[in-house]
């Protein structure tokens, strides 16, 4: 698609020129500044700085009005470096202890321990971008169980515990985070950017018999901007 921001001046100034007494255009004529935009041949386009070292333009003939009948051949250039940058924002690791419990404190299946809050932090965004998304996946090794607000993740493969998952809800404590599925960020405003926080929770659930251990899980989360 066309980009539709920062045209790259191919020449500057004006030109006169003087049209032939016998063309559909005789009167004098002007060239004002001529502009070119960068094309995407790709859906992912990589960052770094581009040399357009007298790259073609664009190129055509002009006839010179005089007893000769002159033909001119003119040859506009693009020149100087293109820099590009992709518009994203800063999202760091997060890890959230859960605490030590006794398996008493999960009486039957279903039973939960108490939520720990923690901020899922979307930092320093670029502005004038068009929307701001993230999905939630379990990390390798790691299978999402259950549905809806039900759902949990898997035990790695490291943990000793067993019996347990663990769930990540939104701050009321109740909602699920949806795993597996693209949601929009709605609070990011386009106009300014900006570093944004949405405040989360995590907690164990029991699944099963519990025998005691480790227990411990992990999720990725991928972000997706526009």
């Amino acid at each position: 698609m066309w980009s539709a921001y920062n045209s790259v001046p191919i020449t500057t100034g004006w030109s006169y020129y003087y049209g032939h007494p016998n063309s559909t255009k005789p009167q004098p004529f002007y060239f004002q500044t001529l502009y070119g935009q960068y094309y995407a041949t790709d859906t992912q386009i990589t960052p770094g700085t581009t040399t357009l070292s007298g790259k073609d333009a664009a190129y055509g003939y002009m006839s010179e009005y005089s007893s000769y009948g002159q033909v001119k051949g003119v040859t506009w250039k693009f020149s100087g470096n293109t820099t590009f940058t992709v518009r994203s924002c800063k999202t760091p690791d997060i890890t959230v202890p859960l605490g030590s419990h006794a398996s008493n404190d999960f009486p039957a299946v279903g039973s939960t321990s108490q939520p720990v809050p923690f901020n899922f932090q979307i930092n320093d965004c670029a502005a004038e971008m068009t929307s701001v998304s993230y999905t939630f996946k379990p990390a390798a090794g790691i299978t999402l169980q259950g549905s809806g607000n039900n759902q949990y993740l898997t035990l790695d493969s490291s943990s000793t515990a067993s019996g347990v998952g663990v769930q990540v809800l939104y701050e009321d404590g109740i909602t699920a985070v949806p795993f597996n599925t693209k949601t929009a960020f709605s609070g990011y405003v386009k106009a300014t950017g900006g570093s944004y926080t949405i405040p989360m929770k995590a907690r164990y659930v029991r699944t099963g018999t519990i025998s005691t251990g480790t227990a411990n899980s992990a999720a990725e989360f991928v972000m997706a901007y526009e």
